[in-house]
């Protein structure tokens, strides 16, 4: 008997599909539970961001004072400016913004939470306006990934030579 006759035994390579479907469902099964791990924590940034976003009830007028470059992981350098601002208690605070070209002495409104004066932004940079595609079409890959998986354990469960109308 040739090893070629073994494959057409039906019980010749069962075990080793049976295990590696199994392998693949598992790979799947994580693949789902990082994609749904991810999808949880993205909104809770979200949500984080937008509660700080709705903080910002009050206004001042800032003003650029100096300019600096920030060097970031990549190597490359980032133009930043210093916005000075004086919140209704008379404190005096300094924000961060990406430089976009403006000179020294240059006004900006800017708006900030009263109870914490370090939650400020611009409004003239724009609000990202996130929603729950953020969070989701982020992790697409891992479902992408979790599906072929899926796919490629039922087509090796299935066995070769073997179509869906003769499946017991």
């Amino acid at each position: 008997m040739s090893s070629l006759d073994h494959a057409n035994l039906p019980n010749q390579g069962r075990p080793v599909r049976r295990f590696g479907s199994i392998a693949l469902y598992v790979l799947a099964v994580v693949a789902l539970v990082l994609g749904c791990r991810n999808v949880s924590r993205d909104h809770e940034d979200i949500n984080a961001y937008m509660s700080r976003r709705d903080a910002r009830t009050a206004t001042a007028e800032g003003t650029v004072t100096r300019f600096y470059s920030n060097i970031l992981r990549s190597g490359r350098e980032q133009p930043m400016e210093i916005i000075q601002f004086t919140a209704e208690s008379g404190e005096t605070f300094e924000g961060k913004a990406v430089r976009r070209g403006d000179a020294p002495g240059r006004h900006y409104t800017v708006r900030y939470d009263p109870r914490d004066p370090h939650n400020y932004a611009l409004p003239e940079i724009g609000d990202p306006g996130y929603s729950w595609k953020d969070a989701f079409l982020g992790n697409v890959p891992f479902f992408v990934i979790a599906l072929y998986f899926l796919w490629l354990a039922w087509r090796i469960g299935r066995g070769p030579g073997q179509d869906a109308s003769r499946l017991d």
